[in-house]
Parts: structure tokens; sequence; C-alpha cells
């Protein structure tokens, strides 16, 4: 099953807690901003910022500062499960 935008997002979010417009321009993400704010209306908080980039340029990050999910893990068969609901 394909994986819609928004799922690929929050998806780098539980994995990095942080996400960049350049990451998801490579990544043929264009509306990051229009993504960012459905997860704010659902309980999502973000620090947002500019940092420098390569080649003297700059790149918007948002680093997730509250998650309405809850996290849980489980260890199966000596492996760790992470569960987000």
């Amino acid at each position: 099953m394909k994986q819609s935008q928004s799922e690929w997002v929050v998806k780098q979010l539980l994995e990095k807690g942080k996400i960049s417009r350049n990451f998801a321009l490579k990544n043929y993400i264009s509306r990051l901003g229009a993504i960012i704010q459905d997860l704010e209306e659902v309980g999502w908080e973000f620090n947002a910022h500019y940092i420098k980039s390569d080649n003297n340029g700059r790149n918007y990050v948002y680093e997730v500062t509250k998650c309405p999910l809850k996290k849980k893990t489980y260890q199966v068969n000596g492996k760790e499960i992470t569960v987000y609901k």
C-alpha cells in the first residue's frame, strides 16, 4: 500500500523528531507547511526556525515539541516494537 504524503511526514517526525523543508522537497513533498498546519489542528506542536544549509542557503526546520500520540514499546521475540496510538 502506498503511503500518503501526510503519513510519510508523520513517520519522519516520529522517527527523527524533526523535518526540514529541503528534506521534504527532496522527497517530493512540496506542501510541508500545509501538512504541519493540519497536524497542529489535531494537537501537535512545533518549534519552527531557519538553519543555515549547504551552498550558503537557509533551510526551515520543524521540531516536534508535543505529540498527541501515545508511545508504547513492546519486546517480541527479542525485537523491540514501537507503536503509536
